[in-house]
């Protein structure tokens, strides 16, 4: 009697003596786990997401400190050589910006929202660096030699050139700041 209690102390026994579980608490436990799972793995999502969004105000930040550096150094708005450019050739373009703020920190990789390079990519963490090569995220506005221009009007200096975050485009103002633009109106 001593050794069949001390066997109902250690666990449950099947009928043959022999300790295990059942196929119904090994179905129990898959399940509850594959709901944790998933349960996981949309909150992983969300927070991706999230963290791409502020990646992607702290590029517009920088790209917006550089551009008013280069106002400061040089007395007006970078000015790109409209007359030089050829107007199908969005490469050229994107290779004056990036030559232009390189001095200011500013790389090629600052031009690309990080939801924007993933999509580029194919979520791919494999593919090659010349996928990205002239590519931006981000429209900087143009502004004439006036010094001052892009300070008085309140002009936008800086905008997502798609809705990457699905929240709308995000918006660089002249006094840093970043604002959302939801199809006619500013949050």
């Amino acid at each position: 009697m001593k050794q069949t209690l001390s066997k109902m102390q250690l666990g449950s026994f099947t009928e043959t003596g022999e300790e295990g579980f059942t196929i119904a608490e090994l179905v129990f436990s898959l399940a509850i786990m594959s709901v944790l799972a998933s349960i996981s793995w949309m909150s992983m999502s969300g927070f991706r997401q999230r963290a791409d969004a502020v990646g992607c105000m702290q590029h517009m930040k920088s790209i917006g400190l550089a551009l008013n550096a280069y106002t400061q150094d040089h007395g007006y708005w970078p000015q790109f050589p409209i007359e030089t450019a050829s107007p199908d050739d969005e490469n050229e373009t994107w290779e004056w910006w990036y030559n232009t703020l390189e001095p200011y920190q500013i790389h090629e990789g600052t031009w690309l929202c990080p939801t924007h390079k993933r999509q580029l990519r194919g979520s791919s963490s494999l593919a090659s660096e010349e996928e990205d090569d002239f590519v931006s995220s981000y429209g900087p506005a143009l502004f004439d030699r006036n010094d001052s221009d892009p300070f008085v009007y309140g002009t936008p200096w800086l905008i997502e050139r798609a809705n990457f975050h699905l929240r709308g485009q995000q918006i660089l103002m002249p006094d840093g700041s970043i604002e959302t633009y939801r199809g006619g109106s500013f949050e």
